[in-house]
């Protein structure tokens, strides 16, 4: 799998990741760094707790990757999430919008280890 293949099975903006980043390399590191990354088992840990400031900034940490990498599937439901979780309170939305995360999340991680595994074959 090529780093375009994978942008374009994720619907992921590649060029905004190629401008952002600077190459190929340097993308498939920050993806690297992206996979061993703790935020989203800090994520789930703190809404299963209901500890609202760690979830918020998990949730932005999450974010702002994805918005570095060009990931837009998950940008944009991070995004959501980050705004439910801002006021630090309990709130119906974040429910639902963690699934979402979670979902999109888990296809991203997927793409992100095929890709990696390809790349180690070479």
């Amino acid at each position: 799998m090529t780093l375009e293949t994978l942008y374009a099975h994720m619907d992921a903006d590649y060029s905004e990741s190629l401008r952002r980043i600077g190459g190929d390399e340097r993308i498939v590191k920050y993806l690297r760094i992206m996979r061993r990354d703790p935020s989203f088992d800090a994520l789930r840990e703190a809404v299963e707790s209901q500890d609202y400031r760690t979830a918020f900034r998990a949730a932005h940490t999450i974010k702002g990757a994805s918005l570095n990498l060009g990931l837009t599937k998950l940008v944009d439901c991070s995004s959501k999430l980050t705004e439910a979780l801002r006021p630090q309170e309990p709130n119906e939305a974040v429910a639902p919008l963690f699934k979402e995360t979670e979902r999109v999340y888990q296809e991203a991680i997927a793409c992100i280890d095929a890709l990696l595994d390809d790349t180690e074959e070479r």
